[in-house]
């Protein structure tokens, strides 16, 4: 897996960025405060976040690897009220089959959304979006509901089709929502 994009949104230094990572050898270059260690700790960070021993819906900014500090103080202008983001365009090429499948050539863009979380104090999945580039419609969305309890699944209508068309018997009759029901037991799913 290889990330070729990174995107950081409201986070430390970064209002909106989109930085080219598809170089074999990315070097960061700069005056001191101006940002270069805080790519590299959002990496890292997301990267936390989505291991196996992340058990929260929080982004892990203190862990094994890394320390960002409280959500305060990683989030633009320490201001509590915004929402931050960090999108990755990876290049999964052999590694996955199953993404080659889904996405040419492998490629998927993945951009997780966190907001402030007033009861716990920490930050909280807001949503999750996954498609096959940073200007792609949507091909799966995981978004947080209002009362906080439940997340909802949408998947792109488009996409879900030819997928469908791909995996499922062309015999089989079932409809779209009770193959989708089937796949994601538990989950609300919209389309």
């Amino acid at each position: 897996m290889k990330i070729n994009q990174l995107k950081l949104g409201n986070i430390k230094r970064y209002d909106n960025v989109s930085i080219d990572m598809s170089s074999p050898i990315n070097l960061f270059l700069g005056p001191n405060s101006s940002g270069k260690s805080s790519i590299i700790k959002s990496i890292i960070g997301l990267k936390q976040t989505a291991s196996l021993g992340n058990e929260h819906e929080t982004f892990s900014a203190q862990g094994d690897y890394v320390d960002l500090g409280t959500y305060r103080d990683y989030v633009r202008n320490h201001d509590i009220k915004s929402q931050f983001s960090i999108g990755c365009l990876v290049d999964f090429d052999k590694a996955r089959p199953i993404y080659t499948e889904i996405f040419e050539n492998g490629i998927v863009f993945i951009e997780v959304v966190f907001d402030y979380d007033y009861a716990s104090e920490q930050s909280r999945i807001k949503s999750v979006t996954v498609k096959g580039g940073p200007d792609d419609d949507f091909v799966l969305l995981l978004e947080r509901k209002k009362t906080r309890s439940s997340y909802t699944l949408k998947f792109s209508e488009t996409h879900a089709k030819s997928l469908l068309d791909k995996w499922m018997n062309k015999d089989d009759k079932s409809s779209m929502q009770e193959v989708l029901s089937k796949w994601t037991t538990g989950i609300s799913l919209e389309h």
